[in-house]
């Protein structure tokens, strides 16, 4: 392997590299651990239903546990809405929650928790994680509603706040949240378990930085993505290119036996996949709708490990086929 250059010139040695990226899988699992050992919901400690992660500054997604991988690029998503909202400023020591499927989430039991790592005064990485909850509310325990006629009725929705701020908990905020599920003490449990997580990510990188420095750990995060896309593109160049089309059908939607039809057509040229979903059924009145996040994350979630089986999971992997995996915008 050859030294790695990033865009500002740093340069790394490919055992510094190689060094780096181990420990920063390391951190990945270590989030894990801590995750585990504190939530209170058996779908995260004992069913696995959940996801750790390190990201780029954009929301790229560098490292991630072998949990939930629909998940890794709807944390990412939450990251830029952070971004896409001035009032939202990121500052050290603060972390943003979510679970909302219009801006970055399966459904609303998946809660996620992302926040910024600073060096010499930068946001130079994010630290994620996101698990399924027992219970957000909504029309019936669980949250798991097949009679929901609007997904208002399937629980809270939180777009993305400040939960933590400064370091500091905004216990106003998660009195809010809690009040809306029917197992406060479990819930409150899983976010001490996501705040935990999310400072074991920073202690843990903040080591790596007083060691190697900001600026080598970024090259190191961007070489790694570099280093997948460039696998799975000589991959998809050994394959033949083609015009794949299966139709598959949903029977029942929560309401009545109705036939809805999911279409995909899918289309690979060279190192490119296209995948178009839009003569799939429009949206129907049931819980089986999915939002562009939710359609990111199963697709995604398909393709690392038939993909990308052998080949390290991170945004490399999802850049051969452009991040937004959909032709268009589905029906929500």
């Amino acid at each position: 392997m050859n030294d790695t250059t990033d865009s500002g010139g740093t340069v790394v040695h490919p055992v510094a590299f190689e060094v780096i990226r181990s420990r920063l899988l390391a951190i990945t699992e270590e989030m894990r651990i801590a995750l585990q050992s504190v939530s209170g919901s058996p779908t995260v400690t004992e069913a696995s239903d959940f996801f750790t992660g390190l990201f780029l500054p954009d929301g790229s997604f560098a490292s991630m546990g072998f949990q939930v991988s629909f998940q890794a690029p709807v944390v990412g998503n939450l990251i830029r809405a952070v971004y896409a909202r001035p009032t939202l400023e990121a500052r050290d020591g603060d972390m943003f929650c979510g679970n909302d499927p219009f801006v970055g989430a399966l459904h609303q039991n998946d809660i996620q928790l992302a926040g910024p790592i600073y060096a010499d005064g930068e946001i130079f990485a994010w630290a994620g994680v996101e698990a399924h909850v027992t219970d957000i509310g909504g029309m019936d325990f669980a949250s798991w509603s097949p009679n929901a006629r609007d997904v208002r009725q399937e629980g809270l929705r939180i777009p993305c706040v400040r939960l933590v701020e400064g370091g500091c908990m905004r216990e106003d905020i998660l009195e809010m949240i809690l009040t809306a599920t029917r197992l406060p003490a479990q819930l409150n449990l899983d976010f001490r378990a996501f705040v935990a997580t999310i400072n074991v990510a920073r202690e843990r990188v903040t080591e790596l930085v007083s060691r190697y420095g900001a600026s080598t750990l970024s090259a190191v995060m961007q070489r790694m993505i570099e280093v997948s896309q460039k696998r799975v593109e000589e991959r998809l160049r050994e394959l033949p290119d083609g015009d794949f089309h299966v139709v598959d059908f949903l029977e029942h939607d929560g309401e009545a036996n109705r036939l809805y039809k999911v279409d995909l057509r899918m289309r690979k040229r060279d190192t490119r996949l296209t995948f178009d979903f839009s003569d799939s059924s429009p949206q129907a009145p049931g819980f089986i709708n999915a939002t562009r996040s939710g359609l990111e994350g199963g697709v995604t979630g398909a393709l690392l490990p038939m993909l990308a089986y052998d080949i390290p999971w991170n945004q490399g992997v999802v850049r051969a086929y452009g991040g937004d995996c959909c032709s268009r915008r589905p029906n929500l």
